[in-house]
């Protein structure tokens, strides 16, 4: 084993203010890191070989940097624009109704296992076109959420390893569905059809991986919703589509499970008279930044009585500077979500006592959360 001649250091600086987050996120000198440079200096220390996860680096707009990031945003801004997620709406709502419909007759149910994974699964079938055999849905499942801990920083070399494998795993679902059926033009796999690329695979994974987040999202919102008295009632309002479109952005903004986001300076550069060397690392905490004036507070949202319009979009799911290809899906899937859960369950209630969420330096992951119905006139 060859011994590191150099270490990597960084000067961190976490960012909470709305407006210097937006600067940084627009700026031509603050990148996301080269990770397949990272990853050569860990083959160099440890022996080991990750090609593999090097590949899905050079397909992933997440770690993607300058032209190859761009040809990429143009191949998928057809798919992932607002005249394809409307045509997906009809098909989204008929799976939640059916979702919805699954779940009225249990007395408790776990809204990660009977909501955010079947709705996620479904998404992976309509949307991307990837088919995933009954008797292996929950192993996928869990190598979407093992495949996004690549994003946290200090992963052991033990845990790229793991990482490493649910990718390619992934990988083949992705292989499979190409090679076995032509999928449907609306897909993203149909859309990518003809696109000449060699890491494409990898790129339909990094989208699986992305869009999992809609999923847990939806159980974050409804989490913290059904915490509070005033939650409860901007719950059961929710079934006016209408009333929730013009406050969707707010709930966005309050409960991501995205808490933080970083951005490497690879040149020195000025924002408000501060010089931040090329090698500063900005973390920016998206919970503070997103909770920040001049944003309307948790309490106005909720009371119902504000629709939010914020000088500084929301960085959640991509909205304004931090712009994500998953932002319409996103809104629409959970916009309707909402919407169909607060008319058909309108009287849900919380569990305290089976909650589970993993927080991580990245993210907040639901693992468990128990909700009971309280059935009137029962």
């Amino acid at each position: 084993m060859k011994k590191a001649s150099n270490p990597i250091r960084f000067n961190l600086v976490e960012v909470t203010d709305p407006k210097l987050a937006k600067e940084i996120l627009r700026h031509n000198g603050a990148d996301t890191y080269d990770f397949k440079t990272y990853l050569e200096s860990l083959e160099t220390v440890s022996g080991r070989n990750f090609n593999p996860l090097m590949n899905f680096c050079q397909g992933s707009l997440v770690y993607q940097r300058g032209k190859e990031h761009l040809k990429n945003r143009r191949v998928l801004k057809t798919f992932t624009g607002s005249k394809n997620v409307k045509s997906w709406e009809p098909q989204i709502k008929e799976a939640l109704n059916e979702i919805t419909a699954n779940i009225s007759s249990k007395k408790s149910f776990d809204l990660v296992q009977d909501l955010a994974n079947p709705l996620y699964l479904f998404l992976a079938r309509i949307v991307f076109g990837i088919e995933v055999p009954k008797e292996q849905e929950s192993q996928f499942v869990k190598e979407i959420a093992l495949a996004k801990d690549l994003v946290e920083p200090y992963v052991s070399i033990r845990k790229l390893d793991q990482i490493q494998q649910a990718i390619e795993k992934i990988k083949q679902h992705v292989s499979k569905a190409t090679s076995q059926n032509k999928p449907h033009e609306n897909s993203l796999l149909g859309q990518l059809a003809d696109h000449q690329d060699e890491h494409k695979d990898y790129l339909v994974v990094s989208m699986l991986v992305g869009v999992h987040t809609t999923a847990e999202t939806l159980c974050l919102i409804l989490l913290n919703l059904l915490s509070s008295r005033e939650g409860i009632v901007f719950y059961k309002n929710c079934k006016d589509k209408n009333w929730l479109n013009k406050r969707i952005d707010g709930l966005l903004r309050l409960y991501p499970t995205t808490q933080s986001i970083f951005r490497y300076a690879t040149k020195d550069f000025m924002l408000d008279d501060i010089t931040y060397p090329q090698g500063t690392l900005f973390q920016l905490n998206l919970k503070s930044i997103n909770r920040s004036a001049p944003f309307y507070s948790e309490k106005q949202i909720l009371q119902g009585d504000l629709e939010p319009k914020c000088p500084f979009n929301h960085t959640s799911f991509g909205g304004g500077a931090h712009k994500c290809p998953g932002n319409e899906l996103a809104k629409s899937t959970i916009t309707m979500a909402l919407s169909i859960f607060s008319e058909k369950l309108p009287n849900i209630t919380l569990n305290f006592e089976n909650l589970s969420l993993r927080h991580t330096i990245i993210k907040t992951e639901p693992i468990e959360i128990t909700v009971g119905q309280n059935r009137v006139g029962a």
